[in-house]
């Protein structure tokens, strides 16, 4: 998807416009198409409430698992080349539980001049409208770029390659016990969860590869690219993203 923005590169910071990797357009209803699903960037701060979401509320009954600082780093996998494509690095600024899952939004994301309804993102967890799928319980704002030291894993960013593609990860550039790690869920629908040392260590490959950091504000361009598509051979999407956390 074509679009403005702003981005952080070696230079420092500099206006963007080209392609961001986000999910295809969502709709509810056909009376309220668009919008891309999860996270959903064009809104500050992104948003983040339903895939894998839930997954990753709790570690046990009684600790929240993501909170406050927790990276997620979202990206479609490739078996047959080995290689993740990275497209959504997503710091988490807040976690906040929906009043009445399915039902009623967290109180800070709703607003007066936009019917939960009619939100690109909230409605998507909404029963009423949905219908299926989705319920929403539990919503994670990002932090953005500007709001603690600007170093790389203190902010929110779309990773963006010099040839302004999504920033591919090679499993065997990555420690064998990383890579196994991650091969291990090429096939599950679990996130992967990964601990300080393994998350810095890709988070310095995304940083070497991604020439651009595509950070907030983020406003639809003139002209759409095609959906999202894997990078296998262009096979379209069909199994979600991979969360790694």
């Amino acid at each position: 998807m074509s679009v403005m923005a702003r981005a952080v590169t070696i230079s420092g910071v500099q206006t963007y416009a080209n392609n961001v990797f986000v999910d295809p357009p969502f709709t509810c209803t056909p009376k309220y198409p668009g919008g891309n699903e999860d996270p959903y960037v064009f809104t500050e701060p992104w948003l983040y409430s339903f895939c894998h979401a839930t997954q990753l509320r709790r570690l046990s009954k009684t600790q929240p698992n993501v909170g406050t600082n927790s990276v997620l780093i979202f990206a479609e996998d490739c078996k047959r080349e080995g290689t993740l494509y990275v497209d959504t690095v997503f710091v988490v600024d807040q976690r906040l539980a929906w009043p009445m899952p399915g039902l009623t939004p967290p109180t800070l994301l709703t607003t007066s001049s936009i019917p939960v309804q009619e939100h690109p993102h909230l409605r998507g967890g909404l029963n009423k409208v949905h219908g299926s799928g989705h319920t929403g319980r539990i919503t994670y704002t990002a932090r953005q770029f500007g709001a603690v030291f600007e170093v790389i894993g203190s902010y929110s960013f779309l990773p963006i390659t010099e040839s302004f593609e999504r920033v591919p990860v090679e499993l065997e550039s990555l420690p064998e016990h990383l890579s196994q790690k991650i091969r291990a869920h090429w096939m599950g629908r679990f996130p992967v969860l990964l601990d300080s040392n393994d998350l810095a260590l890709l988070m310095a490959k995304i940083d070497k590869l991604a020439a651009f950091k595509v950070i907030s504000p983020i406003r639809k361009g003139e002209h759409e690219v095609a959906s999202k598509m894997s990078a296998c051979k262009g096979a379209s999407v069909r199994n979600g993203k991979r969360v790694l956390s």
